[in-house]
């Protein structure tokens, strides 16, 4: 919601309900683990890879 706000556009313009929820299931670690996730590219990996993994293992052991 942060990004979106910042952009000033719809939160599914970052992210799909579908990207988020199998981001959620999976949680990725790698570039390849999340470009196999529909609907994320090369490019939300570079922009966006580093902050996704940050959020999806905080607090994980």
């Amino acid at each position: 919601m942060a990004e979106a706000k910042r952009r000033g556009v719809p939160a599914f313009r970052i992210f799909s309900d579908q990207s988020l929820k199998a981001m959620a299931a999976k949680r990725p670690g790698t570039a390849a683990e999340l470009l196999a996730i529909p609907g994320i590219g090369i490019g939300t990996v570079e922009k966006y890879g580093a902050q996704l993994y940050r959020l999806l293992h905080e607090g994980r052991a």
